[in-house]
């Protein structure tokens, strides 16, 4: 039986803890950074527990290079084995509790090629922030002197020469020139992004695990099945940068860290309700992807389009398709949007004589219930995702749409999916006809 070491890591000092698995004994121990590796070289094979927290992946590329085993956990799952004050000793003796407890989920090493990919990914990331609040800095300087800039990054850069044009003599000269250097600052970020999105792209198509068809995960238990995950996809190079693995079974064995089953019911009757995630969502956009921060995808149903905007054109389509399913409705809740205002979607529900109700605006919450579907939307697909093109994009949503309402139980529900909802409200409307029924029957029979 291996030995087992907790290890709690920092800049300078580091704490050991570990049992002796023969006598008993218990030893504790400071060591300091040149201390710690001609410590463990000495020692024989050995299982070394740490928290997956900075510089631990090194540490552990190191370790496994002597021979030891080493288990990284998951933060989160250490802090409830902390029995005392938050101290070195403490955090150690915790973390060589958790590393033995059965069922315990470990972070898989990442070699160092996956650490640098993770590391253009966080770049790309913190250059994508700063270039929106950069954007939106221009936006209420100029909003302040009257000058209203387009939503969107896009419109919003393409109208920035006739906003600086109308904000001559209208703002003080030296401000003006703060703008025009932030503007160049902005497309700098620009040419950045497009850099590191050219290397990403570059990774993928030399990785092999990328390729990697993602049906591979659904022999885990609940992932059969699960929504996003298809025969066709390929692997994303974020989750096999994640994932830390060496090949493609052991890719698919690791993932399973990160993308898991929820699932809720009480005594016993649990219930799968959905896939989640369990890291942040890491977007890239080659040049065949659907652009994340500019797109607007819409499905109904698998024939329904997947493009950047929504026109009144296509709203009138989708609404005609349900009104001849369910029925027309006495009137049509929505928020303040365009598609919705434009005057050929007025026409149109004054012809079909249909009312609308538009909620004020700056209170989504006043239709709540269409609110809450768009963030799921938004947070279990359109987020998790990695569309190449617009067809991809139509498969993976209409299969998300299809797990949403058929397989996939809701709280607001009553634990039924929204199919099984329908179905019993319809019946309970034919119950609730046929009664009437018999009851006018009943008095029309009467003298």
């Amino acid at each position: 039986m291996q030995k087992v070491i907790g290890l709690d890591i920092a800049k300078r000092v580091f704490q050991l803890h570990s049992v002796d698995p023969q006598t008993g004994e218990i030893e504790r121990r400071k060591l300091s950074r040149g201390e710690l590796l001609e410590h463990f070289a000495r020692l024989s094979p050995a299982t070394i527990a740490m928290e997956a927290c900075s510089s631990s992946q090194h540490w552990a590329r190191r370790f496994s290079a002597m021979g030891h085993e080493v288990r990284l956990i998951a933060t989160k799952f250490v802090r409830p084995f902390v029995k005392t004050n938050k101290t070195d000793a403490a955090d150690a003796a915790a973390i060589w509790e958790s590393a033995q407890r059965p069922g315990m989920r470990f972070v898989p090493v990442k070699s160092e090629q996956q650490q640098g990919i993770l590391a253009l990914h966080n770049m790309r990331d913190l250059l994508v922030k700063s270039r929106t609040a950069q954007i939106h800095q221009i936006r209420a300087v100029f909003y302040e002197y009257g000058i209203d800039l387009p939503s969107g990054r896009h419109w919003g850069l393409k109208a920035m020469p006739t906003a600086f044009a109308r904000a001559e003599g209208r703002i003080e000269t030296v401000v003006l020139e703060a703008l025009r250097s932030q503007l160049e600052l902005i497309h700098d970020m620009s040419r950045r992004i497009e850099r590191l999105e050219e290397q990403l792209g570059a990774y993928e198509r030399s990785d092999d695990r990328c390729s990697v068809p993602a049906i591979r995960l659904s022999p885990h238990p609940g992932l059969s099945g699960a929504p996003g995950i298809h025969d066709e996809r390929r692997s994303s190079p974020s989750l096999v940068a994640l994932c830390g693995a060496a090949g493609a079974e052991e890719t698919a064995s690791a993932a399973h860290c990160w993308v898991s089953p929820s699932s809720n019911g009480p005594n016993g009757r649990e219930r799968d309700v959905g896939v989640r995630l369990r890291v942040r969502c890491m977007r890239q956009r080659p040049a065949a992807q659907v652009p994340h921060g500019d797109r607007r995808v819409h499905a109904g149903s698998a024939g329904d389009r997947c493009s950047r905007s929504i026109r009144s054109a296509r709203v009138k389509e989708v609404l005609a398709k349900l009104i001849s399913v369910h029925g027309a409705p006495k009137y049509l809740r929505s928020d303040n949007g365009s598609e919705f205002l434009s005057r050929a979607i007025l026409r149109w529900l004054v012809a079909e004589k249909i009312e609308t109700a538009l909620i004020e605006p700056g209170k989504p919450w006043q239709n709540g219930t269409n609110e809450s579907f768009n963030g799921k939307f938004r947070d279990e697909c359109l987020s998790m995702e990695w569309f190449r093109n617009r067809v991809d994009a139509k498969i993976v949503i209409e299969s998300w749409r299809r797990h949403y309402n058929e397989v996939r139980p809701h709280c607001s529900l009553g634990q039924l999916t929204p199919a099984e909802f329908k179905r019993k409200l319809l019946g309970a409307e034919q119950d609730a006809t046929a009664f009437r029924d018999i009851l006018r029957a009943q008095e029309q029979s009467k003298p």
